[in-house]
């Protein structure tokens, strides 16, 4: 058994002052409060945050290999042709593939990061999903914008979520982006995307995309499907508005990182906050991102938007995220009897509580 304390603990919807938690060697959390002068057990004690398991909501493990392959800011049409043009000139081995998936793994874990959405197109993520101490909710995606193509996607895109069944990893298919579906192939993603209950899409990304394509989608769904709206870059506030009055089972993906990458710009992150609206964290992919780190999609957050505060922030990296996966009820919070997992964050301005630049986070 260990009795674990900070400066500060947050429970994933409250910050404790001199808060401790205590787990047992399984890491199933036995109790929460606060410091007292009789301890149950010795004390370990951090100058940081303790905060609940990091969630990725928006992830694409199997384009690990493509880190620093993409120029930064050149925009989304550069960053799609520049992918197909990389993955013409250049064949990675299965091998390199593999090792770079594992790394990312690896520092992922490390970092605290206990759920990852990653979006799939292949199989390639199978096996290492298959043994890795992260829980995955593998996004199969359908995308295809060609009609006569239409049947020919669905069946790649089913085989690709038969083989994530038979491997027995948690998957549901989903859509890539309004603007790049089909309407048969839109159709089949959606509908099988409300079978599973979750729905992930990339949504206004791009200066192109109009809002007629979300409002689109939006009359497609039904009142149960978790719905998950990623990146959101160029989302106005009527475009929130009308999302709050068609579905209470939104959740905003943002990858602030990401979008500085490819475009430069930023989603209304100010918007959703004012709005109290449930929000997730990701990181998208290494074509577009220099690391796949909640804590650094964190910190870019608070120095562009300084008005949404850290304990707003903790939540959209660990609940919000667990809330985007339908695992809230298991992840994203230290509630006793829960294996939520336990992060510490180092490099923490007390007096103004803000990230610093040099904050870290390291699994406990």
């Amino acid at each position: 058994m260990r009795c674990i304390a900070a400066q500060y603990l947050f429970t994933g919807t409250t910050m404790l002052r001199h808060g401790v938690v205590t787990v047992d060697e399984t890491g199933q959390l036995l109790a929460v409060g606060q410091l007292a002068d009789t301890e149950t057990c010795s004390t370990e004690f951090y100058n940081g945050i303790l905060a609940p398991g990091f969630v990725n909501a928006h992830c694409h493990v199997e384009l690990s290999h493509f880190r620093g392959a993409i120029p930064p800011k050149k925009g989304m049409t550069h960053f799609i042709e520049s992918l197909k043009d990389w993955n013409k000139r250049t064949v990675p081995n299965e091998q390199s593939m593999h090792a770079a998936m594992q790394q990312i793994d690896n520092e992922m874990h490390d970092e605290g990061i206990v759920a990852v959405g990653d979006i799939c197109n292949t199989t390639h993520s199978f096996n290492l999903k298959a043994r890795s101490q992260i829980f995955y909710h593998s996004f199969v995606e359908a995308v295809g914008l060609a009609e006569e193509l239409a049947q020919e996607k669905m069946t790649e895109t089913g085989e690709v979520w038969k083989e994530a069944l038979r491997m027995r990893l948690p998957t549901s298919i989903t859509p890539h982006a309004l603007y790049s579906m089909s309407p048969t192939l839109l159709n089949y993603a959606v509908d099988a995307a409300k079978k599973s209950g979750i729905l992930s899409i990339h949504n206004q990304e791009s200066v192109g995309e109009d809002s007629d394509g979300l409002y689109r989608l939006l009359a497609m769904l039904d009142a149960s499907t978790r719905l998950l709206l990623v990146h959101n870059t160029y989302t106005t506030a009527a475009d929130i508005d009308r999302v709050n009055q068609t579905t209470s089972q939104a959740v905003w993906v943002l990858c602030p990182n990401s979008n500085l990458h490819i475009t430069g710009s930023l989603p209304p992150a100010d918007i959703l906050y004012k709005q109290g609206l449930t929000v997730a964290l990701g990181t998208d992919s290494l074509a577009s991102n220099t690391q796949l780190s909640i804590l650094e999609e964190m910190k870019t957050l608070s120095h562009y938007f300084p008005q949404i505060p850290l304990e707003v922030l903790l939540k959209w990296g660990t609940l919000g995220g667990a809330t985007a996966l339908n695992k809230a009820n298991e992840l994203g919070s230290l509630i006793p009897d829960r294996r939520s997992g336990l992060v510490l964050i180092e490099g923490v301005d007390f007096a103004n509580m803000r990230l610093l630049s040099t904050a870290k986070a390291r699994r406990v």
